[in-house]
């Protein structure tokens, strides 16, 4: 992209994206296409199951368009009232879903899978998720503090500062990604019992919802308020979800993440009450407290975790 724009300016921008994708194109061919193909005939009981994986497929791509269509009916919203607002709502909707984005790939791509062959087990997978639940907060909290902190900045670098505006979307947005990663952890429970129908209208529920809600809201309250839509839906869809499953399911929160989701709550309300109330130094020097301690704590819990305290039992040896 970066060649091609330096040599024919925006145009090359097009050109670039066809470059790619040719490459792409080819690369593929390359390595999947196998010569010699047999043709094979399914058995009756593969044919049967696989008419339930068409089910589910078909169910997932109606979701994603129904998400596709709402996400394309608040930006026509936007576009009639303001150019400018239109962009801004692109700009925060790309830092809400990019910024911690590589935690929910990886979820889906390790956490997933493993569910999927755990999932008849009910006491196994109350620990199973619950872990998940606890590394989600120890990551996460960290790095919603340092956007409250670095937003402006961060948006300036990403952006311009024409876009400044959109730190506005993040205040309430930023504390939204809790509930998120909530709903990724404890929704893929639906999907390893192999659930597509709830899960599908659990998901057209919040796009329909988050629709109202952000178009109501940024009339009462202007950007913040396209914030605090995200806040609202991902909370009352935790609330839905977890009721769900902990009846259909027997999935409960054991007390470690329900102390991880309360303190993660109180200390981005705090850092949202100081960022509309206080003065600018008294919220920037709150935070970095605050980011400090939970970077502190989270580094210790994950390393217990993860590595059997390793960090820990060096810095006894050198101390």
């Amino acid at each position: 992209v970066l060649a091609c724009y330096y040599l024919y300016n925006i145009e090359g921008v097009l050109i670039a994206m066809l470059v790619n994708s040719i490459i792409g194109c080819v690369v593929f061919f390359y390595l999947k296409l196998v010569p010699n193909v047999k043709i094979t005939y399914l058995p009756r009981e593969r044919s049967f199951a696989l008419k339930d994986l068409m089910k589910s497929g078909s169910l997932l791509a109606i979701n994603t368009f129904i998400g596709f269509l709402c996400f394309y009916v608040i930006r026509t919203y936007f576009k009639t009232i303001n150019g400018d607002l239109l962009g801004f709502y692109h700009a925060a909707v790309i830092i809400l879903v990019s910024y911690l984005g590589m935690l929910f790939i990886a979820m889906g791509k390790f956490f997933f899978p493993r569910l999927s062959q755990i999932y008849e087990n009910k006491t196994q997978t109350n620990v199973f998720i619950n872990s998940q639940l606890e590394l989600n907060f120890l990551v996460i909290l960290p790095a919603i503090l340092v956007v409250y902190l670095l937003g402006e900045p961060l948006i300036e670098l990403l952006f311009t500062t024409a876009f400044k505006p959109v730190y506005a979307v993040l205040v309430f947005g930023l504390a939204s990604i809790l509930f998120k990663g909530f709903n990724y952890a404890v929704g893929y429970l639906l999907l390893s019992h192999k659930n597509y129908t709830q899960y599908f209208y659990i998901n057209l529920l919040s796009d329909v919802v988050n629709v109202g809600l952000t178009l109501m809201l940024y009339n009462w309250m202007g950007l913040l308020g396209i914030g605090l839509a995200f806040l609202i839906n991902y909370m009352v869809s935790s609330i839905y979800i977890y009721s769900y499953v902990s009846v259909k399911y027997s999935y409960h929160l054991s007390k470690s993440v329900m102390t991880y989701l309360l303190t993660s709550c109180l200390t981005i309300g705090l850092v949202i009450f100081l960022h509309l109330f206080a003065p600018k130094a008294v919220f920037n020097c709150i935070t970095v407290i605050l980011l400090l301690l939970s970077t502190l704590f989270s580094a210790v819990k994950i390393d217990a975790y993860l590595f059997d305290a390793t960090l820990l039992k060096k810095k006894k040896k050198i101390f």
